[in-house]
């Protein structure tokens, strides 16, 4: 190559490189216009074009994220998050925070509240992430106030409050729902029909009985069920969806159109409702009135990828094959790896080249001929050699991955590990991200967990993770840690939620200040005390709250009689709080090695013991620079024992 061509090449190159910063910028900038909008789709879009050419870029990421927190689309949003929830990330707490609205999304309470107070506090001795915003963590404190309001604290306290009837009805409906999701009518139908025998004003327990004899084909039983029902079941909304589908199986469509004029004329407000009259109306071949429950279904939430795909498949029984393509893009563009989307949109696609409807199958799954298709294609590849394997992986990449994404959420699969370890072979950092995503995810099955916990184990066996459990999300170890925020008591995590939701009453400012207080005092001091004696939780908590208060010079020191008043603590046992506070040990290196050196004293944590005249008390001084919570008095008079 000649020098003028080299030199060429060389400029053409520096352009190519300007262009890819200046198309990312654009994408962005562009993006952001259209989200200000409302347009989430095509701003989703671009960012998701951005983060291709940047994919280490943590605000396009964040960009990601938010624009499907603000579709409501909670489980795509927990996907993009997962590949950064590693300990040491620099937005590792901003990921913990989204997280959390995520679960928030989904209902799952319990395990909201615990993130975001994790988000707040220190996630691990070696966190290099950043501190929440002052409004994010108003946030964070508002959304834990909506998580309490809605936790069931008192369950089984109140179940036993309740009438006997009603908890034996739940009792049944809840063991009989699980015999049928397995498919075991055999033993679900006598369950159900000795409970409608013990209480048979139980509607909930009619319809049940109903239901099941419709799915084991039992339909003259069925109809006889209903027939000899009392009018008030019979006007029941549930019950006319489960007679419409007895009576279509008997293929008695008088009896059916009838029910369907009812079904329809019901006012239906509840999501659940909508869905139910759907799915009746699609099973008995009323395309068009499925069409339009569908359509109803989006406009309450006009990007959950379920009601798109019911809309897609009524849209293509009617034989609007272009709207039903248009929908499938749809849910790709919120999710890429949706491979029920991608297929059906294939199917979509053949049918408009060819002027003749594909087969298609109704059910939110690919048809069995597909499922077979991709079973022998698996089985294929579970026979390669693996430089065959990595030939493949280079050239059908997105093929794999769909199927990796099919082998990951139809349980009938078999080959979930396989497509892991191949991932684990030729993407280390997709295959972490996946795996992250399935251990905090709600709907992952033990086994996947269980899978998902043996690859990341060795993915990377020195870092933390998160794992969804029991209605909870902790932080875990596989070399368990000692500030594993999952093994510390309840009564340390009380101490934090009292001690910084006053504080954001009063000094919104002082929160990350507060949380840090909250996480040294605990790791100081858990192992040692898993158990505080009676008052020791509300006392430490008021003296988090006095100390950050006298410490910053933006806040008036407030008299402590008062103040220990207004807590419902008495002054001794918040000086006694104060004295084992200000003698806590700061872990080496955190936040640099330049911990707090104060001894502790004899009987300190005697909360009968007050300060004394011949004690050294300690001093604030380096505890407020250690947590950096602005400049101090210094003149000495808001020390407990003046007060």
């Amino acid at each position: 190559m000649s020098d003028r061509d080299r030199k060429n090449d060389n400029v053409s190159r520096i352009g190519r490189v300007i262009s890819i910063s200046g198309s990312v910028n654009s994408l962005i900038d562009r993006g952001d216009e259209l989200s200000d909008k409302g347009d989430f789709l095509s701003a989703l879009k671009l960012y998701r074009r951005a983060l291709r050419l940047r994919p280490l870029n943590d605000d396009i990421r964040l960009r990601v994220v938010d624009t499907l927190l603000d579709m409501n689309c909670f489980t795509e949003a927990s996907g993009v998050l997962a590949p950064v929830l590693v300990q040491g990330s620099q937005i590792l707490r901003l990921v913990i925070f989204r997280l959390a609205h995520c679960m928030l999304g989904r209902s799952e309470f319990k395990a909201a509240k615990q993130l975001f107070m994790l988000s707040i506090s220190d996630v691990g001795e070696d966190d290099a992430s950043d501190e929440l915003g002052y409004e994010d963590a108003a946030n964070a404190f508002d959304c834990i106030a909506v998580c309490d309001q809605y936790i069931d604290q008192d369950a089984d306290e109140k179940r036993f409050l309740r009438d006997f009837d009603e908890v034996e009805v739940e009792r049944v409906l809840e063991e009989a729902g699980k015999l049928s999701e397995q498919g075991r009518f055999d033993e679900a139908i006598p369950m159900a029909e000795r409970a409608r025998e013990a209480h048979p004003d139980s509607i909930e327990i009619f319809t049940d009985l109903l239901l099941n004899y419709y799915c084991d084909r039992r339909i003259e039983e069925g109809k006889k069920l209903y027939e000899g029902a009392n009018e008030r079941f019979k006007k029941d909304f549930t019950v006319r969806c489960c007679a419409a589908l007895i009576y279509n199986a008997l293929g008695e469509q008088e009896r059916v159109d009838k029910l369907v004029s009812l079904i329809t004329a019901h006012d239906l407000e509840q999501i659940n409702d909508i869905v139910r009259a759907y799915t009746v109306m699609m099973e008995i071949g009323r395309f068009e009135k499925a069409f339009d429950y569908a359509e109803d279904l989006c406009d309450i939430e006009p990007y959950n990828r379920n009601f798109i795909h019911f809309m897609a498949q009524a849209a293509y029984c009617l034989k609007d094959v272009s709207l039903a393509k248009q929908c499938y893009e749809r849910c790709l563009v919120i999710e890429p790896s949706d491979s029920v989307a991608y297929y059906f949109k294939k199917v979509c696609l053949e049918t408009l080249e060819s002027g003749e409807r594909a087969p298609y199958q109704i059910e939110y799954s690919v048809p069995p001929a597909e499922f077979l298709r991709r079973v022998e294609r698996s089985e294929e590849i579970a026979n390669m050699s693996a430089d065959e394997v990595e030939e493949l992986y280079s050239l059908e990449r997105d093929e794999v991955l769909r199927l990796t994404d099919w082998s990951l959420t139809d349980r009938s699969c078999p080959y979930g590990d396989m497509y892991l370890a191949i991932l684990e072979n030729f993407d280390k950092g997709l295959a972490e991200g996946l795996v992250r995503r399935i251990l905090v995810e709600p709907d992952s099955t033990k086994a996947l967990r269980r899978a998902a916990l043996t690859h990341l184990h060795s993915l990377s066996p020195d870092e933390k993770f998160m794992l969804y459990a029991d209605g909870s999300v902790n932080v875990c170890s596989f070399g368990r840690g000692p500030d594993n925020y999952s093994e510390w008591p309840e009564c340390y995590r009380r101490i934090a939620e009292l001690s910084c939701s006053r504080i954001a009453e009063k000094a919104g400012e002082l929160l990350p200040a507060a949380a840090r207080l909250c996480y040294l005092y605990t790791l100081d001091n858990y192992k040692s005390k898993p158990r505080l004696p009676y008052g020791q939780v509300e006392a430490m908590a008021a003296a988090i709250e006095y100390f950050l208060l006298r410490e910053n010079e933006n806040h008036e020191t407030p008299d402590i009689h008062v103040f220990a008043a207004e807590r419902g603590v008495t002054v001794r046992r918040i000086e006694n709080a104060l004295l084992r506070l200000l003698s806590v040990k700061v872990p080496e290196g955190f936040p640099e090695d330049s911990g707090i050196r104060f001894e502790r004293e004899e009987n300190s944590d005697n909360d009968e013991e007050p300060f004394s005249e011949g004690k050294t008390k300690p001093s604030g001084a380096r505890l407020a620079d250690l947590i950096d919570i602005g400049e101090r008095g210094g003149d000495g008079e808001d020390d407990p024992k003046d007060q």
